[in-house]
């Protein structure tokens, strides 16, 4: 399997569809789904960010950034947002141009 912005944008729309799924849910089922579509968020910009990508695909880094916006928001409230504190500060870090450590051995 080819991991390119294809791949990347599958899992966009991924997300997007389980995201747009849970609208009847609420509660812990609803937090349930929405990490895994962050997770799928997650994994695209795993892929935009890669050392050998990044050059490459700069364009796909705004993309996932609005995906994982319209994920999230609803979460964006007292004792909710922490759920996706971690995920979020790697998708600001991302945008400001700043590696994690790890990538930064590799």
């Amino acid at each position: 399997m080819q991991l390119d912005h294809f791949y990347c944008r599958a899992k966009l729309l991924l997300a997007l569809l389980i995201q747009h799924e849970t609208n009847d849910l609420n509660g812990t089922e609803l937090l349930r789904w929405h990490k895994y579509a962050v997770n799928e968020v997650m994994l695209a910009l795993d892929i935009v960010m890669n050392v050998k990508n990044v050059n490459r695909y700069k364009f796909m880094l705004f993309n996932v950034s609005v995906v994982f916006w319209k994920i999230v928001h609803p979460f964006i409230r007292q004792n909710r947002a922490k759920h996706f504190l971690i995920e979020m500060k790697r998708v600001v870090n991302a945008l400001e141009g700043r590696q994690p450590k790890s990538c930064m051995m590799q």
